[in-house]
């Protein structure tokens, strides 16, 4: 029947809605997100990740992730920026930076772009190795032989 027809199509459009609206609540893996480590995968659940440019015309750049577990985390971050070209913008605030992230908790990436010439980024997360632990500022692969 006609009104049968529509209420066939009003639930499918309804049960769509449902799902789009359920899926947009787990982010996709970003591109500019580089988990080292896959550990940390089974742990930190990325919740949102902005950016933007100032009116300086520095990138900007905010993360928010989450320990789901029931243990502290001991992690290390950093972001990379990159020109126009591809090519990594460097200096002495780019550096790997060590947090615990709480239990349950979320866990807050800010950063601001060294060089306003910065168009990309890339946000590394890893865990710490044993070099790292006693290590106050953190240079990691970069600087090793």
């Amino acid at each position: 029947t006609m009104k049968g027809n529509k209420m066939k199509k009003f639930a499918l459009f309804a049960l769509s809605l449902l799902l789009i609206g359920c899926s947009s609540k787990e982010p996709k893996a970003s591109p500019h997100l580089d988990i080292e480590d896959s550990s940390v995968n089974s742990f930190l659940s990325l919740q949102s990740l902005n950016d933007r440019f100032t009116n300086g015309g520095m990138m900007e750049v905010e993360a928010r992730f989450k320990n789901e577990s029931s243990f502290n985390k001991d992690l290390l971050y950093k972001v990379d920026w990159f020109d126009k070209d591809g090519f990594l913008i460097t200096n002495i605030t780019t550096k790997w930076k060590r947090v615990v992230v709480q239990s349950k908790r979320d866990f807050n990436v800010r950063a601001v772009s060294p060089s306003d010439k910065a168009v990309n980024y890339k946000l590394r997360i890893t865990t710490p190795d044993s070099d790292d632990k006693d290590i106050k500022t953190i240079n990691r692969y970069e600087f090793k032989n």
